[in-house]
């Protein structure tokens, strides 16, 4: 059985989830790879970076007292897609089309990873919402989630 851990927002994270009521204010970063990995490797290495960081696993609800809170959930994996690319340039406009859509902030997690695979490369892209995470933290989640695919984070 898996228990709900409840944290509150704090200021920063309780701006971004009000503008995200307005528009989508999630991001993403990407990372290419040469050569090719299994789909299985890069989910594996997926579900150990989320065992490490709590909020991979949080959504955003609202309590008795009307407040929103952080809802943290182990038991739902990160979404996870892949996406067969001929031109090796053609992930940006993929990935572009993916910010515009707005993240569920009621379901975990608030992460979505896409990989973009080509012939010879693959591009491993998290899209995040901002409540969790700001740019520096993805660039270092990403070295996790890179080190998981090495065997070097478990």
């Amino acid at each position: 059985m898996c228990t709900k851990q409840r944290l509150p927002l704090g200021a920063r994270e309780r701006f971004f989830w009000l503008l995200d009521q307005q528009r989508p204010v999630h991001f993403s970063k990407a990372v290419e790879v040469a050569g090719h990995y299994l789909s299985d490797q890069w989910y594996q290495a997926l579900g150990i970076v989320q065992q490490q960081h709590a909020l991979l696993s949080a959504a955003i609800q609202i309590n008795s007292n009307k407040v929103p809170e952080f809802t943290i959930q182990a038991s739902k994996p990160i979404a996870f897609k892949v996406v067969k690319v001929f031109d090796p340039d053609s992930w940006g406009k993929e990935l572009e089309q993916d910010a515009a859509q707005r993240f569920n902030s009621i379901s975990p997690p608030l992460l979505i990873a896409e990989v973009y695979e080509s012939d010879n490369s693959s591009v491993n892209s998290l899209s995040v919402h901002h409540a969790i995470s700001d740019g520096r933290s993805l660039i270092f989640l990403l070295g996790d989630l890179l080190n998981a695919m090495n065997g070097r984070l478990v």
